[in-house]
């Protein structure tokens, strides 16, 4: 690095050498491993949020507020806790459906994924 205002961010420094920060990495990996048959035959939630990807390089943050809110108030206010879908993963409701599958902020969902959206809820 040249400029010695720039911050280098990563686990490499700009030499390629490894800094000590990258080991928590590897020490979650292993950990995972470790826990790996906890999730072995894991029911998934009944309630699902699909979250709308499309918008996130939006100046407005309506998406992501909405997302949160919705978050918040099934889990603090009502005790239930979702799973959280992608808007570019609803394949994955297609295999595991959900009883409930809540939308916060579809305004910007491609039309190939809204249409996904109304055939799994028919």
């Amino acid at each position: 690095m040249n400029n010695a205002n720039e911050s280098n961010i990563g686990a490499l420094r700009a030499d390629g050498t490894q800094k000590p920060e990258a080991d928590v990495s590897y020490d979650f990996g292993g950990f995972m491993g470790e826990i790996s048959g906890l999730f072995e035959g894991r029911v998934l939630e009944d309630v699902a949020v699909v979250y709308p990807y499309s918008n996130d390089f939006s100046s407005r943050k309506h998406a992501f507020q909405s997302t949160a809110q919705a978050i918040r108030v099934l889990t603090y206010g009502m005790n239930i806790h979702p799973r959280g879908i992608g808007e570019y993963q609803l394949e994955d409701l297609e295999r595991e459906p959900a009883k409930l599958i809540i939308v916060p902020s579809p305004q910007n969902f491609s039309d190939d994924a809204f249409n996904r959206l109304v055939e799994l809820a028919k």
